[in-house]
């Protein structure tokens, strides 16, 4: 009876060593998984940015573009004496 008992007790040990490295286990991923997560975020953010800053310099290269041809109409306005 001894014999089993130790036997069991052993399993029992056995299983809880493992259960308890599987929660570590996962534990860890969850907290790489939230780092993944906080990075992916950051990098949303940034592209968002990107994103505004791009649509500001494109309005903003359309008005140059426009002043450009406002400019060049100004200019045509003048005649050089032969």
């Amino acid at each position: 009876m001894n014999d089993a008992q130790s036997t069991i007790a052993a399993a029992v040990e056995e299983q809880l060593a493992t259960s308890n490295e599987m929660g570590n286990t996962g534990s860890e991923a969850a907290t790489r998984c939230a780092g993944v997560t906080a990075t992916l975020t950051g990098l949303s953010g940034m592209a968002r940015a990107t994103n505004e800053e791009a649509t500001a310099t494109l309005h903003a290269a359309g008005r140059l573009t426009a002043m450009a041809g406002d400019l060049r109409a100004l200019v045509g306005q003048f005649q050089v004496p032969a």
